[in-house]
């Protein structure tokens, strides 16, 4: 029977409207069930949220070498680039295991023998409170020279790294106590844009999300004084100087920590 559909004026033959689904008139029974098409299938992985994006980072680049750049990639090296699957599950986080530190001490001179971390480590150093000559250096296992990790005449407490991460032995030059505690990377402190931290003497920071300027002030003593801020891309010497500073320097996009080399206090703001 020929019907024309009083909702969108189709002509048609049966009890509904092939177009709407409007029932004829005169039949009471409800529209039939129209089949939705299934939504479209989404073949690429959706964009991590900044807080998964950065345990990622943390449980897999770490695992390897350090959280900052300057050990993670130290200068010349590439970062390694995702290979992307569309079908591929998002990985799942790794749980980060932080080692429990490693303590050395004694007096007077020595070589001493080291495991590193598996996640990356820095030396948490101090001695000489008698203020002779004190000094640090790490060699690697073939006995190749890496850093000279501590060299003063006066009391020393400090953070400080090699940045090959390679060290197995150091060599200590000592006229009274000392102590080295080898501690994970995860121990450090992490600042990001609109944060200061205060600190004194030698120390490394990490940043996250450090906004494009930092202010940094110190060396009251005026004694040598430096800050270098450490990314992918290599390194930037932010300041350098033997006397009192007070300024503002510009941040590469790349910067992921910084090194401080102090006798006095300092403070650092990113802004």
């Amino acid at each position: 029977m020929a019907h024309t559909c009083k909702n969108c004026g189709r002509d048609y033959n049966g009890n509904f409207c092939p177009d709407c689904g409007t029932p004829a008139a005169g039949y009471s029974n409800g529209p039939p069930i129209r089949q939705q098409p299934s939504p479209p299938v989404n073949t690429h992985n959706r964009a991590r949220s900044c807080s998964l994006g950065c345990a990622l980072f943390l449980s897999i680049s770490l695992g390897v070498f350090i959280i900052i750049a300057l050990i993670a990639y130290p200068l010349g090296s590439d970062r390694p680039s995702a290979v992307s699957q569309s079908n591929a599950p998002s990985p799942t986080p790794t749980p980060v295991v932080v080692s429990a530190p490693v303590k050395y001490s004694g007096s007077g001179d020595d070589v001493i023998t080291i495991d590193p971390l598996p996640e990356g480590y820095v030396f948490d150093i101090t001695g000489n409170s008698a203020g002779r000559h004190f000094a640090v250096t790490a060699y690697d296992a073939d006995g190749n020279r890496l850093k000279l990790l501590v060299n003063t005449t006066e009391p020393y407490s400090g953070v400080t790294t090699d940045t090959t991460q390679s060290a197995a032995t150091l060599e200590i030059k000592a006229s009274g106590d000392w102590s080295i505690e080898m501690r994970s990377v995860f121990t450090l402190p992490v600042m990001s844009r609109g944060e200061t931290y205060s600190g004194s003497g030698d120390f490394i920071l990490v940043a996250v999300n450090p906004g494009s300027t930092a202010t940094i002030t110190g060396n009251p003593d005026s004694r040598h004084f430096a800050v270098i801020g450490a990314g992918q891309g290599g390194y930037d010497l932010l300041v350098n100087t033997t006397e009192v500073y007070s300024g503002t320097v510009k941040l590469s996009p790349n910067t992921a920590g910084f090194i401080v080399t102090a006798v006095g206090d300092w403070t650092i703001t990113l802004n």
